[in-house]
Parts: structure tokens; sequence; C-alpha cells
């Protein structure tokens, strides 16, 4: 098994036939708007969770987060989009909640930018569009998760009986849906991808 950004070009793995490999392209891809009219950029997303992350686990600040971004974006452009339509499978790690999740975490670390440095403009722009979600508390999505995991794996247990000799399986997904910011309210509810992931 070969995890990483780079995983997915040819040259990393060149002793292997292509035909023996299997790869899997996982990307953040958005999949809501704000209106009828303005999608959410899949690059905010993203940059919100570097952003969280770097401060997280490397002690970064969201101005150098900010300020590597520019590069980020090249180099991704050059290394990692030119493959990824070679994968034979593509798992999107974007959650319908994790922008209102994100809210609470990143509000004081965009808040932390200097008025006075040329990544301001950006994190400005940041905080004004989490302004759009309502804040989900994360402890109430982990309830939430435990009180369900439970059905699920009891759910996915049922549908995997009789089919032990195949080498396909279907994965199910939990996700969370902000009704409208006024009523903040949350529906549960989980789904089926559109055709099942051949496992090798």
């Amino acid at each position: 098994i070969l995890e990483g950004i780079h995983g997915l070009n040819p040259d990393l793995t060149p002793q292997i036939e292509t035909h023996l490999k299997y790869r899997i392209y996982v990307s953040a891809l958005t999949t809501i708007s704000i209106d009828d009219h303005n999608w959410i950029p899949t690059a905010d997303n993203r940059l919100l969770r570097r952003i969280i992350r770097d401060h997280k686990y490397r002690g970064a600040s969201a101005q150098s987060t900010i300020a590597r971004w520019g590069s980020v974006r090249r180099g991704e452009e050059k290394w990692i989009f030119p493959y990824q339509e070679n994968a034979d499978a593509m798992f999107n790690s974007s959650l319908l909640f994790e922008l209102a999740v994100m809210k609470d975490y990143a509000q004081p670390i965009l808040s932390a930018v200097p008025h006075d440095c040329p990544e301001y403009a950006e994190a400005h722009r940041l905080l004004r569009f989490l302004g759009y979600f309502q804040s989900i508390n994360a402890k109430y999505l982990l309830l939430l998760f435990s009180e369900s995991f439970s059905a699920a794996a009891a759910s996915n247990i049922d549908d995997m009986k009789g089919k032990s000799k195949t080498k396909t399986t279907t994965f199910r997904k939990w996700s969370f849906s902000i009704i409208s910011k006024k009523s903040a309210g949350i529906v549960f509810s989980y789904f089926y991808p559109l055709s099942p992931c051949r496992v090798p």
C-alpha cells in the first residue's frame, strides 16, 4: 500500500505493472451552495481544513498557511491533478456539515491575522464566508455518531449476509445537512454511492 499526495504519479511505481495497481483518489469536492447561484468553492473548504490542521498540529498561524496557499495550488496543478483521472476509484471526503463544524475552530485563528499584512484580505474574506453558516458543536456530532453507529453496523452486516463469496461490497456514508441558518435544524441520513466499490 502506497499512500500520499503523489501516490497516483506512475513515476513512483514504475516497477509495478499498471494492471496490478488499484488506485484511489481522495479529494474534498464540496457539493453545497450558499444560494441558487453561488456554489461554495472546493478550494475554500480545503484551505479552511489546512488552516485548522496547521494551527492545531504544526503550531502555524493562519497568516503563514494563507501565505503558502498559492504555492500549494501551483504544485497540485503540476503534480497531482494531471494524474487524478487515472484513478480506479474516487472518494469525496467532503462532508455536508463540516463547514458548520469548522467555523468555531477557524474563526479565532483567522481573527488573529494582523490587519497590516498581505494575508489579511484573504483571512477577512474567509471570516465573512463562515458567517453564512450556523455553528455546529463537534461534541454534538460525536454523540449522534455514537448513538447511530451500532444501527449502521448492524444494517451493513445484514446487507452482507449471503455475499461473502463476492469481492464487491457497498459502502454507506452518514451525513448531516443544515436545513437553514434560521432554524439551525439538522437532518440525519445515509445514502449509497451510485455504484458498488470493488475491493481487490
